[in-house]
C-alpha cells in the first residue's frame, strides 16, 4: 500500500508518518511532499493508493489536487488545523477529515475506513457535495451524504420528511424511498440540515415543515401529506404554533 502525505510542516508530516509506520506493520510504503508542486509529481510518477492532504500549503490549496486525485481514482483524506474550516461541509459530505494535531487513532480509523470502503463514483458524488455546501456556507445544504454499511446514500434535503431519533443512531424518512438508518444522534444531523424548513417538535423527531398536513391540538399529532403521525412535545407547541399562524 503506498500512502501520499502532503504537508508543508516537517513536524506534522513526521508525527503522521510515524503512526503509520507503528500501527501498519507490513506492505507499506510512504511518500511525502511539502507543497502541491512536490504532491504533483509524485502522484504522476507513482499514483499513491491513498493520500493525506493538508488544505493549507505554501503555494495553495489542496482543494486544487482533486480533479487530479479524482481522475486518477486515488481516495484523499483531508486535514486542517482550522476547527472552522468547512467541517459543516465535510460532515454535510461524509468526506473524512482529521484536525490538527492529528489524534492517532482517528488516523488509523481513518485510512482504514478509507482503504475498505472507497468506490470513485461514491468519491465524486460526496465531493461534489461537499463543493455545493463549501462555496456556499451560510445557506442550507440542498443535500446530504448518508452512509451506511451497505452504501453510500446522496439525498436532496428537500425530499427529507422527517428525522427520528434512536440514541446514538437516527432513521431518515425520503420522500419516495426507503428509510435509511444512520449512525450519529439526532441533534448531529439538526446542526447539519437545520434550516428554515425543519422544526424539532420533538426530542425525538425532526421534521420537515414542507411535509406538515394538519396539526391536531387535543392531540398533540402531527399528520404528515404522506401519512405519518408525529407526537409534538408540549413544550414545542407554542413555536410550531407560531410558525402555522405565520402562513
Amino acid at each position: 500500500m503506498k500512502i501520499l502525505v502532503v504537508d508543508d510542516e516537517s513536524r506534522a508530516r513526521e508525527n503522521i508518518v510515524h503512526v503509520l509506520e507503528m500501527e501498519i506493520k507490513s506492505g507499506l510504503k510512504i511518500f511525502e511532499a511539502d507543497s502541491l508542486s512536490a504532491a504533483k509529481i509524485i502522484i504522476t510518477e507513482t499514483p499513491p493508493d491513498l493520500i493525506l492532504l493538508d488544505i493549507h500549503l505554501k503555494d495553495g490549496n489542496g482543494f486544487e489536487l482533486t480533479d487530479t486525485l479524482l481522475n486518477l481514482n486515488i481516495p484523499v483524506i483531508f486535514i486542517t488545523a482550522h476547527r472552522e474550516y468547512a467541517i459543516k461541509a465535510f460532515r454535510i459530505a461524509a468526506i473524512d477529515y482529521l484536525l490538527k494535531p492529528v489524534d492517532p487513532d482517528e488516523l488509523i480509523q481513518a485510512v482504514e475506513k478509507a482503504t475498505e470502503q472507497y468506490e470513485k463514483k461514491s468519491w465524486m458524488q460526496k465531493f461534489s457535495v461537499f463543493l455545493e455546501s463549501a462555496s456556499k456556507p451560510a445557506e442550507p445544504p440542498k443535500r446530504i451524504v448518508l452512509r451506511t454499511l451497505e452504501a453510500i446514500h446522496v439525498i436532496p434535503v428537500i425530499e427529507i420528511i422527517y428525522l427520528e431519533a434512536d440514541r446514538n443512531y437516527t432513521t431518515f424518512y425520503i420522500k419516495d424511498r426507503a428509510s435509511i438508518l444512520v449512525s450519529g444522534s439526532i441533534g448531529e444531523y439538526e446542526s447539519l440540515i437545520s434550516s428554515q424548513y425543519f422544526m424539532r417538535i420533538h426530542q425525538s423527531f425532526l421534521l420537515n415543515l414542507e411535509y406538515l398536513r394538519s396539526f391536531e391540538k387535543s392531540s398533540g399529532m402531527i399528520l404528515t401529506v404522506t401519512g405519518e403521525k408525529l407526537p409534538v412535545a408540549s413544550r414545542k407547541k407554542d413555536s410550531l404554533m407560531q410558525y402555522l399562524n405565520s402562513l
